[in-house]
């Protein structure tokens, strides 16, 4: 998983940058990460909240050395797509 979280103590501000990039949703999803998937309320292990939008790859594991040829296309096919977004 590759993703961009946002995190602030206050709920108003995170919610705040959440809906700025949940406004892109349409963009972002047609023109550059169609797999993209948004969270505005996700639980971390110790129980802070955060929002975050993110990707994923399934049936690899970054720790297994035999799939780190797929790891690395995905991750350079992902930061490829965002980086064209941010720059347009």
């Amino acid at each position: 998983m590759v993703s961009l979280d946002i995190i602030d103590q206050d709920e108003f501000i995170r919610s705040y940058y959440f809906e700025k990039l949940e406004s892109l949703k349409t963009v972002l999803n047609e023109s550059y990460l169609p797999n993209i998937q948004y969270e505005k309320e996700y639980e971390l292990p110790e129980g802070k909240m955060i929002s975050r939008i993110f990707v994923e790859k399934e049936g690899v594991n970054i720790h297994r050395q035999k799939d780190w040829p797929e790891v690395k296309e995905f991750l350079a096919e992902f930061f490829g797509d965002f980086e064209d977004f941010l720059k347009n």
